[in-house]
């Protein structure tokens, strides 16, 4: 309350908008920015020194990247996250303009900054039972580490912000903290960073349905979960599309063709969603195999931090619908015999094959992407089997 007393009018002027109109982001970012221009005066001034700069702090972030580096992630999820906070945070400045008098001065420019700041800085925490985000000075600049030896909270009874070390930590060591279990999607729009195996990972599949009003759906794949996600989209195919005019007999030969064909459907979803990428799996290994063996790769433009980035968040997800997409060709093949175990015990051992298919060396992403196939052709199996047998 005292600082409220100390500095009112802003925060005055955003609660008259009222909290319907206004994010907690952006009641931070128009604090930053009231607070900013005190300078000397303000009680965060040494705080607000030490954030970047509007004109060079955040070229790393997709919201700020031009179009040819966007274009560079076309297919992936950061583009249509960049566009839309973009044309959210020109929405933002028009509106406080408009309802915050004290704020009608500021370009589009220093909102951004303001608004950037809050993104890659601010943590969530529950004050007095409600969820709010906040800044926490100085907190805000500890890198990223999973799993950390700290945790962090708003502390009601000191009425400060936390941060606790949970483990041993030697001397001089790096004191880091979680941003959270994210995807490298979410990761890298945020913060300009990705994480090496990232289990949370994921990937859209985009299924166009068949028909007159041919509606599209988007369905999320994860290298967690990518078989039980994948068989969502199926049994989506199965149970909306028109797959076969015989759909309604209940001949098992007939009841495995609408399957086969429900895979088939899947099989191209995961097709056309590859082709949505600018550029193909293996042009990404080669870029890959040119940075390993280059003698000094960071002397190349083609190989800034940031493409490297771009390249294997993309490469990433491109690994995992690939994996899901050869798997989705063995459920055909299989389910294209009516006769014969045998071609179950020919695609299991196909599967070993699998390593060299998409570029394996005994990594785990390719361990996983061989589980994917064996997953599905033990999944597909089951369906044959209570089908004939």
């Amino acid at each position: 309350e005292t600082y409220k007393a100390k500095r009112p009018q802003t925060s005055r002027e955003l609660q008259d908008a009222g909290n319907d109109v206004f994010s907690p982001h952006v009641w931070l970012a128009a604090r930053l920015l009231s607070e900013k221009a005190l300078g000397v005066k303000s009680d965060f001034y040494a705080y607000i020194a030490l954030l970047p700069e509007a004109h060079d702090g955040f070229d790393h972030l997709p919201v700020n990247f031009n179009q040819e580096l966007l274009q560079e992630l076309q297919g992936t999820e950061v583009v249509d996250d960049a566009i839309e906070l973009n044309a959210t945070i020109r929405r933002e400045h028009s509106a406080i303009r408009k309802r915050v008098p004290s704020l009608q001065h500021i370009s589009l420019q220093e909102w951004r900054w303001a608004r950037m700041i809050v993104i890659t800085r601010c943590f969530s925490v529950f004050i007095d039972g409600i969820k709010t985000s906040i800044l926490a000075p100085y907190a805000d600049m500890l890198n990223h580490d999973y799993p950390t030896i700290t945790s962090w909270k708003y502390n009601a009874a000191k009425k400060a912000f936390v941060v606790t070390v949970t483990d041993d930590i030697s001397s001089g060591s790096e004191v880091t903290i979680g941003y959270g279990q994210l995807s490298n999607f979410r990761y890298f729009s945020r913060y300009g960073f990705i994480v090496n195996q990232n289990t949370e990972d994921d990937a859209r599949v985009r299924y166009v349905a068949s028909g007159e009003k041919r509606q599209q759906r988007t369905f999320r794949v994860r290298w967690s979960s990518a078989v039980d996600d994948l068989l969502s989209l199926y049994n989506y195919v199965i149970s909306h599309a028109s797959l076969s005019p015989n759909a309604s007999s209940s001949s098992p030969s007939k009841e495995l063709a609408v399957r086969r064909d429900a895979w088939r459907k899947v099989r191209d979803a995961l097709g056309e969603t590859l082709r949505g990428y600018p550029h193909t799996i293996e042009e990404d290994n080669r870029l890959f195999l040119q940075w390993r063996t280059s003698s000094s790769p960071s002397s190349s433009p083609s190989s800034s931090p940031t493409l490297r980035y771009i390249v294997t968040l993309r490469r990433r997800e491109k690994k995992l619908l690939h994996s899901l997409q050869i798997a989705a060709y063995s459920a055909v093949d299989v389910l294209s015999s009516d006769s014969s175990l045998s071609t179950f015990a020919a695609l299991q051992a196909k599967l070993n094959e699998t390593h060299a298919a998409l570029g394996a060396n005994n990594d785990i992403e390719c361990l996983t992407c061989v589980s994917h196939a064996k997953q599905l052709l033990q999944r597909c199996e089951a369906e044959w089997r209570g089908l004939f047998v």
